[in-house]
Formats: C-alpha cells, structure tokens, sequence
C-alpha cells in the first residue's frame, strides 16, 4: 500500500488526498500488522511559492531551503512534522520505517529538481535516535 504525506508540513490534519493523517496512521499500521509493505511519499508544497510539488515556476526553491536560505527554517520545520508524523508510527516492535528522502527530485521533470539536493539531504539531523 501506498500513502502519500503531502500537506503535513502545513500541519493540517488531512493530507493532499483529504485523508486524514489519523487514518493513514491507522491504515500504515494495519497494513504492516499483515505484514504488507508500506511505501509513503512526500509531495511537499513549493516552499518558496506556496504551490504544489509540480510548481517549478521558480528555479530558486533548492536554493531557498539551503541553510542560509530564505526558507531553510521553514523546510527544517516541514521535515520535522514529517519526523513527528513517523514517530507516530507504533506498534509492539517499536517505530520501523526505511527513510529515503529526496528520491527523484534529482531528475528535473521530477518536481523542484536541482543539482544541490544532496546538500540539502546532508542538511537533514538524524530524528529520535
């Protein structure tokens, strides 16, 4: 099963789909109770521009949520309502997710795109470790 988490970093309580993320945590941990594999993607809002994830009105956005950027602050906050979010994930076991972050967005059709996405990743600290 698939879920998708975008809209989270607004800290609403329904993801882009308008499921909430109440359920989606309910349905993520049923899914692995059955021992199902679970994948969650992330489309995040253009920080910069305030549009959606497929908004590439604006060839700055990498660059803005660099440390030192214009938005870097705000993406750290995004990150970490996604962190919470996981965290949240539960069961006997523990919290067990796989987290590859940025995955695509290296290819330029594939969202904001950008060469420097891997200093952004590196850029990331490690959540409830």
């Amino acid at each position: 099963m698939s879920f998708d988490l975008g809209e989270i970093e607004l800290g609403g309580t329904h993801n882009l789909d308008k499921v909430s993320f109440a359920h989606l945590r309910e349905y993520i941990i049923e899914q692995y109770a059955r021992g199902g594999m679970i994948s969650l993607s992330w489309h995040v809002r253009n920080p910069k521009t305030g549009g959606d994830s497929w908004d590439v009105t604006d060839s700055t956005v990498v660059a803005s949520v660099m440390q030192g950027g214009e938005n870097h602050v705000k993406m750290l906050e995004w990150i970490d309502r996604v962190a919470d979010f996981l965290l949240s994930l539960k069961t006997k076991e523990g919290v067990l997710f796989l987290w590859c972050s940025a995955l695509g967005m290296n290819i330029p059709e594939a969202g904001f795109g950008g060469e420097r996405i891997c200093a952004l990743r590196n850029s990331t600290r490690p959540f409830g470790g």
